[in-house]
């Protein structure tokens, strides 16, 4: 609670930090005792200012650092997110969340690895069904290209000029 009262702080289950507004959950005398206005209050959706863009909802399984900007990524496989932090101004700049693709439903966790390029202006994450590169856009991760002969890449690393990419998969069976 702030020292005003008028705006409260909330952790999350998933470790999401968030405000609100007290005007949002505390109604007025006068809404209190009209029932219509008071079934209207409670049925309202609450609007969160979230802060940091949240945290992992797992462990870190990845993470990965730029060289030539102050950005670091992590992934977790538990909540199958992506985070990109400044730590130049301790923030997350970006968060981005995979879901399991139609051809995979049963694979619980699609990502498994990420490597920074060295300019940090490219991502590469190993998927558990492709090798996929990525544009680090200010708002967002544009695919830029996708390799779906490579699966379950569990290591992916950037040569220190950004000109070679390195992978590590597990052989198909070819029995």
């Amino acid at each position: 609670m702030s020292p005003s009262e008028d705006l409260l702080a909330v952790c999350f289950k998933n470790n999401d930090l968030a405000t609100v507004s007290m005007n949002q959950l505390v109604p007025s005398t006068a809404d209190v005792v009209d029932p219509f206005k008071l079934k209207k209050l409670l049925e309202k959706d609450i609007q969160f200012d979230y802060l940091y863009n949240g945290f992992h909802n797992g462990s870190i399984t990845n993470i990965d650092i730029c060289v030539q900007r102050p950005l670091i990524a992590t992934c977790s496989q538990e909540d199958s997110t992506i985070r990109i932090w400044n730590y130049a101004n301790f923030r997350c700049e970006l968060a981005v969340m995979f879901s399991v693709r139609e051809d995979h439903k049963n694979e619980l966790n699609p990502l498994l690895s990420i490597a920074f390029h060295p300019s940090g202006y490219y991502l590469a994450v190993g998927f558990i069904d492709r090798l996929e590169i990525f544009h680090v856009c200010s708002e967002e991760l544009r695919s830029y290209r996708m390799l779906t002969q490579v699966k379950s890449v569990n290591c992916v690393k950037f040569s220190r000029s950004g000109h070679m990419l390195a992978i590590a998969y597990p052989r198909p069976n070819h029995s």
